[in-house]
């Protein structure tokens, strides 16, 4: 009863059989194992109103924390972070303020940490770089600050890595190269500058790549074709670029915005079609008619 009590309880939408003598996997949003452990808490949009109590780890049986879409505020308590078999946390879409904790590099279980659109401030701990088991980390969507760890690039069992919209500045750092089994990676509406990473091929399994909206400069990566067979989305507008590689007509992407980057004419012929690249900040508007009609 802690999180109900914690969280004005008696308001959410749905509050079905807490705290009454039902068996706990009746409760609402509750599941339980076989010997009536609570193994996991999940609501969404529920109108939970307050802060996460301390004697959450209470709960050492839980595996899964879905808590996304509140307005639940204050700091993810240190508690959180030592128990013993949680798997996943979401806490996306809150009020929850604090700094990201170092302590996240540590817990036990963790493989999916989610608390995108908060109010989180300060630097990415380098720390997280020691966990062993994330699979997913998704951070982004708040007034973050500082560059992005080196040590991110350490987390090698991650296929899913958001950044987004974050305040981030400096370069993408190359480590990130490291991540084999990354297949999602949102980098995108930050500050970051400087080039792509020159092994960003070594992504070979990736199917999305945003790095849109951003002041990223230099060519686009001349192995993309060849290293990325699995690429779907290729997101890479508003940024800085001046440079696309012949091949890159041969890209075989779904989607691949490039506006507003400083492309010539000549690059844009290597464009595949399916690429958007209207307007860009060194053509005018003749320019971008020819290349269209060809008249």
């Amino acid at each position: 009863m802690a999180i109900y009590n914690a969280t004005a309880g008696e308001s959410w939408t749905d509050n079905t059989n807490w705290g009454s003598e039902e068996p706990l996997g009746n409760w609402y949003g509750v599941t339980t194992n076989g010997e009536g452990h609570v193994t996991g808490i999940s609501m969404t949009d529920n109108n939970l109103n307050g802060v996460l109590p301390s004697d959450i780890e209470d709960l050492t049986y839980l595996t899964n924390m879905r808590l996304d879409g509140h307005q639940l505020s204050g700091s993810i308590p240190a508690e959180l972070y030592a128990m013993p078999n949680l798997v996943t946390v979401n806490l996306s879409n809150n009020q929850i303020s604090g700094s990201l904790s170092p302590l996240i590099g540590s817990m036990p279980a963790i493989e999916n940490y989610i608390v995108y659109n908060n109010q989180l401030t300060g630097a990415i701990p380098s720390e997280i770089g020691n966990s062993e088991t994330l699979t997913n980390l998704d951070i982004g969507d708040q007034s973050l600050s500082g560059e992005i760890p080196v040590e991110l690039g350490l987390l090698t069992n991650l296929t899913y890595l958001a950044l987004r919209g974050t305040d981030l500045t400096g370069g993408i750092p190359n480590e990130i190269c490291n991540l084999e089994n990354l297949q999602y990676l949102y980098l995108d509406q930050n500050e970051l500058s400087g080039e792509i990473p020159a092994d960003i091929g070594l992504l070979s399994g990736l199917i999305n790549l945003w790095i849109d909206n951003n002041n990223l400069t230099g060519s686009l990566p001349t192995d993309i074709v060849a290293s990325m067979p699995n690429l779907v989305s290729f997101v890479f507008n508003s940024n800085k670029f001046d440079e696309i590689p012949e091949d890159f007509q041969f890209f075989g992407a779904e989607s691949v915005p490039a506006e507003n980057n400083d492309f010539t004419f000549e690059d844009l012929q290597n464009l595949p079609q399916v690429a958007t690249y209207d307007p860009q900040n060194t053509i005018n508007i003749y320019d971008t008619i020819y290349l269209e009609t060809g008249v």
